[in-house]
């Protein structure tokens, strides 16, 4: 599992949604991610290679950046 995906579990978890269009799309996401278990292994490697998106923004925009966030920048960009 990545940081971001695990932000994201908990997210649903802690602020459970009433919108039925929003439950149907999580219900979605989890029924794809089982219905694929053969690709699970290769999930995983890109999903640890998926960085902390909202923490590289808060860094690009302060404009305090160090090579570490030039990488993991670079890193998630290539798993989309």
């Amino acid at each position: 599992s990545s940081k971001p995906g695990e932000k994201l579990l908990r997210s649903w978890f802690a602020r459970p949604s009433l919108d039925l269009e929003v439950l149907s799309q999580r219900q979605e996401s989890i029924a794809f991610v089982i219905s694929r278990q053969e690709l699970l292994p290769q999930w995983k490697t890109l999903a640890k290679k998926i960085k902390d998106v909202r923490g590289l923004r808060a860094s690009f925009d302060r404009g305090g950046l160090l090579l570490a966030d030039y990488k993991a920048a670079l890193s998630t960009a290539a798993c989309a």
